[in-house]
């Protein structure tokens, strides 16, 4: 079952985006139990992403831990059962407002004395529960309840408690994980995989979330019950345009991370310290896996950076693009800390630059390797445009009709996937925009419309064509080829229209002629900042 429904999502996976492209497969081992740790970046897709990438280990199982709230859900549940996931309850799921306002809190280094107005803590909270106060995303695990309206919080250093002043909070309950991790170790002790996302829910964020220490107790609890020494491989997964159809993603699978025998040791002493050196140690490798920035604005500018610093014309693998985007991005956050939140004169100037570079390529309705086009003569552009339009009608023709075929199920997916973004904001602490839910919605409602369509077409066929049975039911079987026929062409179709753009622009702007002077400037800019700054760095 496992494998044809990975055979299943590989399908619609190669259908919704354009190209996904996989890196470090030789990080990944051949044999033996592997928990596999990503970034979680786009709901439900992720675990597909990371299951049909994989050939490793296409015929045994990866067991991704799933939700409760989203295990208990049609659809999404049933195919997370085939596909031999784990449930988990979260105390997220299970919130609810709490009584009062908290109006103080004073905190040492690792615990902080919580004041509340209006509260009743005993009645609302025990020793374990967690409370999350209004405006931070981060949970604090409540170590002791000294009365209705004051309470003890534990506060890692790496999460310090806001200033709290006539905030509201909500009480997120503890909850039993021990079924979950029974399920868990028995996976690994049978040579199975996991799946998990440790930041504990999707986002569309630059950064990661905290991570959650599952994975960490997941290593050592089954190192500690059947001593087996299970690494960790993490997986970047980067998305370009998450929530567009036919988009781009590249899946980076980082090198394991493995439990060490000084950490076994400190975990005989300290189990709490030697998880979270074990979780700093996969947060690294993640980190290795990704390209983090504090911003989807500093993400594209690190990205326009990139392209510019690397030669013209010259074709770099996804690997190395990869790695050099990380090392922009690094090298930004450096120079970012060193200057205490300021950024040097002149790679402030050089950012400022970059932004108005990126601004007009988007004005024009340009990609940066358009701006370096030649320029043409009168008849050349000419002879371009009219091949260019030609290409564009034939597909056309072929794209249209087949669209046309599933217009129903395109325009029901987009709004039911709006709606879900719209719900899944409002009940977020973490999102910004909610993008990381779309696609998945879109695919969960288009898995269940799309057949249903096709079958409301056949019987309309057999009701009014008077066609035969046989003839009927091929066209049936036709409408997969067809629909996919019709995504490829109008992808093509849509490509020979932004291949028209910079021509079209060249005859109408002179902003188009003024680009590749910009860009000329900018790559010196780029190439000089690099060799400043770099050997510092």
């Amino acid at each position: 079952v496992y494998f044809s429904m990975r055979i299943f999502f590989r399908v619609i996976l190669s259908t919704v985006f354009s190209n996904i492209e996989i890196v470090g497969l030789d990080n990944v081992p051949r044999k033996g139990p592997i928990i596999f740790t990503g970034n979680h970046a786009n709901q439900f897709v992720d675990a597909l992403q990371v299951i049909c990438s994989n050939p490793f280990k296409a015929l045994s199982p990866i067991s991704f831990l799933i939700a409760q709230k989203s295990w208990d859900r049609p659809i999404i549940g049933d195919f997370a059962k085939l596909c031999s996931g784990i449930p988990v309850a979260r105390a997220q799921d299970s919130a609810k407002k709490g009584q009062g306002t908290i109006v103080t809190a004073e905190s040492s280094s690792t615990k902080t004395e919580v004041k509340g107005e209006g509260t009743d803590f005993p009645a609302q909270l025990r020793p374990g529960d967690k409370v999350r106060f209004a405006g931070s995303a981060t949970a604090y695990k409540v170590s002791s309840i000294a009365g209705p309206s004051a309470l003890t919080i534990a506060t890692p250093a790496d999460s310090p408690c806001p200033v709290l002043d006539g905030v509201t909070f909500d009480v997120l309950p503890r909850v039993d994980q021990s079924v979950m991790f029974r399920s868990v170790f028995d996976a690994l002790k049978d040579g199975r995989c996991i799946g998990i996302f440790p930041e504990g829910g999707s986002h569309d964020r630059t950064d990661l979330l905290p991570l959650q220490a599952g994975v960490a107790l997941m290593a050592f609890g089954c190192l500690e019950e059947h001593n087996i020494s299970v690494p960790v491989v993490p997986i970047g997964l980067t998305y370009f345009a998450r929530s567009q159809f036919r988009s781009r993603v590249v899946i980076e699978f980082g090198s394991p991370v493995t439990i060490s025998e000084e950490l076994v040791k400190q975990y005989e002493k300290d189990k709490r310290g030697a998880c979270n050196r074990f979780l700093g140690h996969v947060e690294d490798g993640l980190r290795a896996a990704l390209v983090t920035t504090d911003s989807y604005d500093t993400l594209t500018l690190v990205h326009t950076a990139r392209r510019l610093y690397q030669r013209d014309y010259e074709a770099l693998d996804t690997a190395a693009k990869q790695d050099l985007n990380r090392r922009f991005a690094e090298g930004y956050k450096k120079l970012l800390s060193q200057g205490g939140g300021n950024l040097p004169e002149d790679i402030a100037n050089l950012r400022a630059k970059l932004a108005e570079y990126r601004d007009t390529l988007a004005a024009l309705g340009l990609r940066d390797h358009q701006a370096r086009l030649p320029r043409r003569t009168q008849s050349s552009k000419q002879l371009v445009v009219l091949s260019a339009v030609h290409i564009l009608i034939l597909l056309v023709i072929s794209a249209i009709p087949n669209l046309l075929l599933n217009l129903p199920v395109g325009i029901a997916s987009t709004r039911y996937a709006a709606k879900a973004q719209i719900k899944a904001l409002a009940g977020s602490k973490v999102k910004i925009e909610a993008e990381d839910v779309v696609l998945s919605e879109a695919i969960k409602l288009a898995i269940i419309a799309l057949p249903a369509l096709w079958l409301t077409y056949a019987f309309l066929l057999l009701l009014f064509s008077g066609l035969a049975a046989k003839t009927v039911f091929f066209i049936l079987l036709s409408f997969p080829l067809m629909s996919y026929i019709g995504v490829i062409s109008a992808e093509a179709g849509m490509i020979a229209i932004k291949d028209l753009q910079p021509l079209f622009n060249q005859l109408l702007f002179r902003e188009q002629l003024q680009l590749r002077t910009m860009r000329t400037e900018l790559q010196t800019l780029v190439r000089e900042s690099v060799k400043n700054h770099g050997p510092s760095l």
